[in-house]
């Protein structure tokens, strides 16, 4: 226990240090309109010395690890490297990216209050650290809490309905996504009707849950520990490797997931464990980014479209302004907000939730109103499209709650995320540890390439579909469990 503790404050001890140097390179670059870039990192470093004084959780450990890349590498990127631009959105203005600034620093601070607070009160609830004692989860997962009938028929269903809609099979790639395709695989899903997205979303999840399965049935087998999670670990290579459209984030839940589930059914290799995880995991990632960033599918390979690429550190940068939400990100929402006061309401934000959730949105779909989200994009794009860049959580708390209740949103977030930890390292069900830890890592890194519509939509999918077999089987096993007493 005291050997993980000290591990990851080393890490954050060199996050610290590197923010240092980042206050240093911002300060010295002075690029225009981002005088008060250092800010950034300066306010980061006095957060981390803050972070340093608690018994740090695994939630604590994310948010730390995202709000370096977002508050001290792209700072830095801005410096050396700086944009003023993205999309068909542009912002030279110094005041309003300041206020930005500033909005970014209130954030930080009060999210690192928020969890100071927290484990302050929950001093005794175990999360990763539970792991070393490896005699109490040695038989966690036994057999009376991990039954697979109803989870098995879903998964022949699952497929069934995949043959049914074939078209699904063409959003879903393995490794790395076809080049000269002369059009991207993300139009196909576009156009897909409804029918086509709950295939594919079955599809998904029956073929995670075939994964926990697998798993399980492997640990218990004879075969020799070495071989069972072999075995496992190709498993959750092919998990890791499957691609859903041109979505990244479905290779992070599977990845992270699976080694949280596997690191608990072989506690004694989880430097292993990680390892093999982790390297598939770059490798799809960067061919997938490859495909995203080089335009693959006007090439005939990626080596092509990479060499035909004009890349830069300016589109690196830029790359990182959209995807971490930097200051640019922030003064756009800034500036909606004065574009669009309408949008400020309590009312609208209701509609954002409901329309964002797997379920519910069937009820207000028809409601006349623009999710936040959408009307955000045709104002960063001036028209060309309702989708495809993110308005931060805390932007859309400043844009409801105004400036000093602007991080309420992601202070939710992040609750939730500590209250799916929990149950994430003490359930009994695998099944159930999987998919918490599926649904755990999207609001965990909510602080950078999030939306409050894709958090929500990425639970309530997991809860619809996942959830509601859990449920059906965890009743059947009720039932049969009083019959037989």
């Amino acid at each position: 226990m005291k050997v993980r503790h000290n591990v990851w404050k080393s890490i954050l001890i060199v996050c610290l240090l590197f923010s240092v140097v980042a206050i240093f390179v911002c300060f010295i670059a002075d690029s225009e309109c981002y005088e008060w870039l250092f800010v950034l990192p300066f306010t980061y470093c006095i957060c981390s010395m803050i972070l340093l004084t608690q018994r740090m959780s695994l939630t604590g450990t994310i948010i730390n690890l995202c709000a370096f890349l977002r508050y001290v590498l792209m700072p830095i990127m801005q410096s050396l490297f700086p944009v003023y631009s993205f999309s068909s959105f542009s912002c030279t203005d110094t005041e309003t990216i300041n206020k930005a600034i500033a909005l970014m620093c209130y954030e930080l601070i009060v999210i690192t209050i928020f969890i100071t607070i927290y484990l302050q009160l929950h001093r005794n609830v175990q999360s990763l650290s539970k792991q070393d004692h490896e005699d109490v989860i040695l038989n966690r997962f036994d057999t009376s809490h991990n039954h697979y009938g109803a989870i098995l028929i879903f998964i022949v269903f699952s497929v069934l309905l995949v043959c049914v809609s074939p078209v699904t099979l063409q959003q879903i790639s393995f490794i790395a996504i076809r080049s000269n395709t002369t059009s991207r695989i993300g139009s196909v899903s576009a156009s897909s009707s409804t029918l086509d997205m709950i295939a594919r979303q079955f599809f998904v999840i029956g073929f995670l849950s075939l994964f926990v399965i697998c798993v399980l049935k492997l640990k218990q087998s004879k075969l020799k520990e070495t071989t069972a999670l072999n075995i496992s670990l190709l498993c959750a290579a092919a998990c890791t490797s499957i691609i859903i459209s041109e979505q990244r984030s479905s290779q992070v839940y599977c990845a992270f997931a699976a080694i949280i589930l596997l690191i608990q059914v072989y506690p004694q290799k989880k430097k292993k464990i990680i390892r093999t995880i982790g390297i598939v995991f770059i490798i799809v990632i960067l061919l997938l980014s490859a495909y995203k960033t080089f335009y693959a599918f006007k090439y005939g390979s990626y080596s092509a479209a990479i060499a035909n690429s004009s890349f830069s550190p300016y589109s690196i940068t830029q790359t990182l302004e959209i995807y971490l939400l930097g200051p640019q990100t922030v003064a756009s929402a800034i500036k909606f907000n004065m574009a669009y006061p309408s949008f400020s309401s309590i009312g609208q934000l209701f509609y954002d939730i409901c329309r964002s959730t797997i379920g519910i949105s069937f009820f207000v779909k028809d409601g006349g109103r623009t999710l936040t989200s959408a009307q955000y994009n045709l104002f960063v794009t001036r028209g060309a499209s309702t989708s495809g860049y993110l308005l931060p959580i805390t932007a859309q708390g400043y844009i409801v709650f105004g400036a000093v209740f602007a991080p309420i949103l992601i202070c939710l977030c992040i609750w939730l995320a500590f209250k799916i930890e929990k149950k994430m390292f003490n359930s009994k069900s695998a099944y159930v540890t999987f998919f918490s830890a599926y649904v755990y890592v999207r609001l965990a890194t909510c602080i950078i390439s999030s939306n409050l519509n894709t958090v929500l939509n990425a639970i309530s999918s997991i809860l619809i579909s996942a959830g509601l077999i859990y449920l059906i089987q965890f009743s059947i096993s009720k039932m049969t469990h009083r019959e037989r007493r």
